[in-house]
């Protein structure tokens, strides 16, 4: 399960990239669909811990993203397109 709560992303330049996320995920395979400019990459770089979230909480399956950061890895698998 992966629960995100009030996720938040803002860059140095100002521009928000997620505003407050509220979004709970069963085990299985998810797409994420959108326009350009939608979030999309960002919210998979943040799962991916490959990105640190401004503001909110992210937990897959018991354990904290920003705080375990290496057993979040080991559940999750990341195949960007390019």
């Amino acid at each position: 399960m992966i629960r995100i709560e009030g996720l938040t992303k803002t860059y140095p330049n100002g521009k928000t990239a997620l505003g407050g996320i509220e979004l709970a995920l069963s085990p299985g395979v998810h797409g994420l669909l959108g326009p350009n400019g939608a979030g999309k990459t960002t919210l998979m770089r943040i799962l991916a811990t490959l990105l640190q979230p401004t503001r909110g909480r992210v937990e897959v399956f018991g354990y904290d993203l920003v705080t375990d950061k290496q057993a979040v890895r080991a559940l999750l698998g990341y195949l960007p397109q390019a």
